[in-house]
């Protein structure tokens, strides 16, 4: 998956999901690793993207989650427990433009440098879900 290997370009480490299942039993394994999640809104699949983000955000209160659509989305809310975790990023976009939101979610204003929410090399091993 494309943006995977750009977060990997960028020294993040990176799941990959194929499918809601995958990301549910990486989610089992991995969960108390992950500090971003990043979905498409649209799956294909009987889970959407924003209800796989609702519940990993809803199981991990520091998680934060990025999610992806290539439709306007106005008027849709977002659960208030996780609205201040959670960015609508639209589709079409730069890698580069998401690199930069996944930034900002990871070391937000005024974080302490190596405190929590920050981006650390791929050593520190942190890990980030595209599905």
């Amino acid at each position: 998956m494309v943006i995977a290997m750009h977060l990997r370009a960028q020294a993040f480490t990176a799941d990959e999901a194929g499918s809601p299942q995958e990301a549910l039993g990486l989610w089992r394994h991995y969960g108390k690793e992950y500090d971003l999640i990043i979905a498409d809104f649209d799956l294909h699949a009987q889970t959407n993207g924003y209800e796989l983000i609702q519940k990993f955000c809803g199981e991990s209160p520091g998680l934060k989650g990025v999610l992806i659509s290539g439709v306007l989305m106005d008027g849709f809310v977002v659960n208030t427990s996780i609205a201040d975790r959670v960015v609508y990023f639209r589709k079409p976009f730069q890698c580069a433009e998401l690199l930069n939101v996944v930034r900002q979610l990871l070391n937000p204003p005024g974080a302490a440098e190596g405190g929590p929410g920050t981006a650390h090399p791929r050593s520190e091993d942190p890990k980030g879900m595209p599905v």
